[in-house]
């Protein structure tokens, strides 16, 4: 399984790559954007929307390749399929509930039938899935609908607070965003793995997303209290930058996902 996963964490990368409500804080400071509501209809059919998707991917000559699929309680949530010249992925995380959720999901190829770790996380604009093999990190999958780029506020200030997790824990995920300056930094705590995390400055610019779709995000360095270096990256999701959502990843088979809900902006 161990170079099933490696494939794997490669071929998903080439086709794929909440705590809410306000505080104290709005009410002494000046209010440029309120904190998020719930969304409306139109917002919700997005999302759903971005929960389902297929595309031809192009393979580098270093992936060996077959057709698989990663199953959740017998729903196909990531499939491949076609040969090297004419390879197809296909996601459908329809089946994943809002929240959080773990489960121990199934690796399926011609060859091999592997459980899997798949953790899940689904805000209302946005959710992250991450797969792990024996614990090993494979890959991270943000998805929903990013935030067009002439959205993203130009002015003030906002945090994010929401969850983190890894193969087997939960923690805190915040995240403070500097409008006006393009950047962001923050921190992750709770994950016993790694001690407390510090996402260093990260600045606002547009990112290709695994799907190849366009999102305008962050990325930056992060490093842990136990030693662990990363990098981490972020993108805004909703239609005012309510959520953003990413990972924290090395090459080490450490990984870590992220989704956040933005407060008030404020001056």
């Amino acid at each position: 399984m161990q170079k099933n996963a490696l494939n794997l964490a490669a071929i998903i990368a080439a086709a794929l790559l909440t705590a809410c409500g306000g505080n104290s804080d709005e009410i002494a400071a000046n209010v440029l954007v309120p904190s998020p509501t719930p969304p409306d209809a139109a917002e919700t059919a997005a999302f759903n929307a971005s929960k389902q998707g297929r595309k031809e991917i192009q393979l580098g000559s270093e992936i060996s390749w077959q057709p698989y699929s990663i199953s959740v309680n017998g729903h196909t949530i990531i499939r491949s399929s076609g040969s090297r010249s004419n390879a197809v992925m296909e996601k459908n995380f329809r089946s994943l509930p809002a929240g959080f959720a773990a489960y121990n999901g199934i690796y399926t190829d011609s060859t091999d039938n592997a459980r899997v770790n798949v953790r899940s996380y689904q805000g209302f604009r946005s959710g992250v899935l991450a797969l792990y093999s024996d614990d090993e990190f494979i890959t991270v999958v943000p998805y929903g609908v990013p935030t067009p780029s002439a959205a993203i506020p130009t002015a003030g200030k906002a945090t994010y607070n929401g969850i983190a997790f890894d193969h087997s824990e939960r923690g805190n995920f915040t995240y403070h965003v500097d409008f006006a300056a393009k950047t962001g930094q923050g921190r992750v705590d709770g994950l016993s793995k790694y001690g407390d995390i510090t996402l260093a400055t990260g600045n606002i610019t547009q990112e290709r997303l695994r799907d190849d779709s366009n999102g305008t995000g962050i990325v930056g360095k992060a490093s842990a209290t136990k030693g662990s270096s990363f990098d981490y990256g972020l993108v805004f999701f909703g239609h005012r930058a309510e959520e953003i959502t990413g990972y924290v990843a090395n090459d080490k088979e450490e990984g870590i996902g992220l989704l956040g809900t933005r407060g008030a902006i404020t001056e």
